[in-house]
């Protein structure tokens, strides 16, 4: 072979495995896998997917290397310093800094760059083994992940941006920034539990929510009776107070689904899970847990997006206080769009332990508008096949909405007495009961951070049946 020939074909070899390295590196868009890097403090393997609901930016550093100076020296006022002082993302996202150390040797030196620019968790990456699937050489080089599940902007571990070097840049910090805040949070209205007491005829427990999106979502329904006493020790609940033994019935928009009365027991395997998954979903729900032997109902079923009722009542025409419970159960390598949302539960308003008690949890990142209803007199009109007439509904429901530290945030007695316009279109735009002028029932309007909520529902002036909504109002 020529000397010419031979020149040619070597360049040709090696252009051909830059382009084979090149193609195989990780670029803007692609779903990065899990790695385990070690932790230099611990020793310890730290997972990437370790890291979720969060905004991970990755930095490779060498102590030695000038462009990994100057970036490090930035990179602690200009992102750490930045989003710690301002709780997160601009979409309250939690944002976190991995150094990962490329240099296999002078460990003194490497120890003392991660203490002059104030490194937190530093990994090692001494074979560029994570390294190598970014970039085929040099330092430093940055990488910007998503670890937000169910996110609107991104998917989760999705690579938002990488880059190699850092004299390339003519803007890095506001770069970096821009991509960060590039991550949307999804909030979502989730998670319903009323307590009431459960009677017969009209006077069932009834609780609806609506499961929206494209997607089926795994949905744990719960009816719980005796249980309550060991945990609403203040509520001087007896074991004659409580509903002994509850039965939950699941209806969709054809008809009856599934029924439940003791949790443990499957009578059609085919339309429920079986007890072993029960209580895996109640663990990861964070729901009332049940005991073996518990007369306690619970169906964990997949529903397809649209609107559902459950039914509790007590076997043999028992009566007593119950909980109605619906859950979410999304593990947490799950990722889907289906929301459980708009959650509603009707049922008799007495007083004292008698109330009508509700609660739901708003989940993501930032706060969220809900519209709380508290229904009593216009439940006759639309409730034609059970009979209800305005003499049994609740006259003036008053409602009270509280915190998950016991603070009471808002309270209305008749919908219209603040906010009338806001609350009108807030039900027309939702779907919710449209309250009438001069209703008596009530309504509350408020912005909601992430966390848990109570909502109590008692009568002015009397006893009867009433209905407890919660929506989110989407902006």
């Amino acid at each position: 072979m020529k000397p010419t020939l031979l020149k040619i074909t070597l360049a040709f070899v090696a252009l051909q495995l830059a382009h084979t390295a090149s193609a195989q590196l990780y670029k803007a868009g692609d779903i990065v896998e899990n790695v385990s890097l070690i932790d230099r403090s611990t020793g310890q393997p730290v997972n990437l997917y370790d890291l979720e609901d969060k905004v991970i930016f990755l930095e490779w550093f060498a102590y030695w290397c000038p462009f990994c100076q100057q970036a490090a020296k930035d990179i602690e006022p200009g992102l750490v310093e930045y989003y710690r002082n301002q709780g997160g993302t601009t979409e309250g996202i939690e944002f976190v800094h991995i150094g990962i150390n490329l240099q296999g040797s002078a460990e003194n030196s490497t120890q003392a760059f991660i203490d002059r620019y104030g490194f937190g968790q530093v990994l090692n990456d001494f074979n560029r083994s994570f390294a190598n699937k970014f970039a085929s050489g040099g330092q430093p080089i940055f990488a910007i992940i998503n670890g937000v599940n169910n996110s609107p902007s991104h998917e989760q571990w999705e690579i938002i941006y990488s880059n190699s070097g850092y004299g390339n840049l003519n803007t890095p910090i506001a770069t970096f920034r821009n991509n960060i805040d590039s991550v949307g949070s999804i909030t979502e209205l989730a998670n319903i539990s009323t307590r009431g007491r459960v009677g017969i005829g009209d006077d069932v427990l009834i609780g609806g929510f609506v499961i929206e999106g494209n997607e089926n979502q795994n949905v744990l329904i719960q009816g719980v009776g005796p249980e309550l006493i060991d945990v609403l020790e203040n509520d001087n609940l007896t074991a004659e107070t409580t509903l002994s033994d509850p039965i939950i019935f699941l209806y969709g928009s054809d008809g009856l689904i599934v029924s439940n009365d003791n949790w443990e027991t499957i009578v059609d395997p085919a339309a429920d899970s079986n007890a072993s998954a029960k209580s895996d979903a109640m663990l990861v729900a964070g729901s009332f847990e049940l005991g073996s032997g518990s007369n306690s109902a619970a169906i964990l079923k997949s529903l397809s997006p649209g609107s559902y009722t459950v039914i509790v009542s007590g076997v043999g025409g028992t009566e007593g206080i119950a909980l109605v419970e619906a859950y979410e159960v999304k593990p947490s390598t799950q990722a889907n769009e289906a929301q459980l949302i708009n959650i509603s539960t009707r049922g008799r308003v007495g007083i004292n332990d008698n109330a009508l008690i509700g609660g739901f949890v708003v989940k993501g990142a930032l706060p969220k508008t809900i519209l709380v209803q508290g229904v009593g007199q216009e439940l006759a009109a639309i409730s034609d096949e059970d009979s209800l007439t305005s003499e049994k509904t609740l006259s003036d429901p008053a409602l009270t909405l509280i915190d998950q530290n016991g603070n009471i945030i808002a309270t209305n007695d008749n919908w219209e007495s603040e906010d009338q316009s806001s609350k009108a279109n807030a039900m027309i735009s939702t779907g919710s009961f449209g309250l009438n002028t001069g209703s008596t029932s009530s309504a509350i309007l408020k912005e909601l951070a992430p966390g848990a909520y109570t909502v109590l529902l008692q009568g002015t002036n009397g006893e009867g049946i009433a209905l407890i909504e919660a929506y989110q109002v989407e902006e």
